[in-house]
């Protein structure tokens, strides 16, 4: 499947100690088992989107309407999936 302009971005957020280029605001957060999962909406309003543990977002200690900095996660060229992101499927 190919990443397409509507899909989100695939981001991780940094705590306050480093610095990124991009920002975003948190728009929403679901827990789902072992993952958090939030929805962000990028300075420029295309969407993104985080996977972290419950330990992750705990320690961030983020809210609805929090302002974050983020990183883009690499997409392989060849399988079009995010890099550091498991292959495998449950």
């Amino acid at each position: 499947m190919a990443v397409t302009a509507h899909d989100p971005l695939p981001v991780t957020i940094l705590d306050a100690r480093r610095s990124a280029t991009r920002e975003a605001m948190i728009e929403r957060c679901a827990q789902r088992g072992w993952r958090v999962d939030v929805a962000l909406i990028l300075a420029d309003g295309a969407p993104a989107e985080a996977c972290l543990t419950p330990d992750e977002f705990a320690w961030l200690e983020l809210r609805v309407g929090d302002i974050v900095a983020v990183d883009a996660i690499p997409v392989l060229p060849c399988s079009e999936t995010p890099a550091g992101r498991s292959l495998v499927t449950a």
